[in-house]
């Protein structure tokens, strides 16, 4: 079975984030398939830290969207 056939367990679509002037993320598309390897890399102030803190909830994008396992972030409350 290809990579391409597995569902996806991570699918970001135009995310955006900034933090007053400065500009983190702009227009972020992202899948993760289920098997799949993914690493996150880059240099210090690059993005990395703030896009995982969104994906578990601790930080909010300004535009955009995260599903993860089919579900999206957006419908979830505090609760």
């Amino acid at each position: 079975m290809g990579a391409a056939a597995e569902p996806l367990v991570i699918e970001i679509s135009k995310l955006s984030t900034s933090f007053g002037e400065k500009v983190v993320h702009r227009d972020i598309d992202l899948e993760v398939r289920r098997a799949e390897i993914f690493a996150v890399i880059g240099g210090s102030g690059s993005g990395k830290s703030t896009l995982l803190r969104e994906m578990i909830l601790l930080q909010r994008p300004n535009t955009g969207s995260i599903r993860i396992l089919g579900v999206s972030l957006e419908a979830i409350d505090e609760r």
